[in-house]
């Protein structure tokens, strides 16, 4: 019975390492995504700054 306990145990922390590693790599392709958007919204910007220039 303390085996299956600490088993369980053990796979509990290994599912919440497992989830805080996932979570990380959630943030970081949210904050790539919203660069990427925020370089998208400056690329239109530009380009529609710059005819209104000639």
């Amino acid at each position: 019975m303390l085996r299956r306990i600490k088993q369980g145990l053990l796979q509990n922390k290994k599912q919440k390492e497992e989830n805080a590693s996932l979570e990380r790599e959630l943030q970081e392709l949210r904050a790539r995504m919203h660069r990427i958007q925020q370089q998208i919204y400056s690329d239109k910007e530009r380009r529609l700054i710059k005819p209104e220039n000639r």
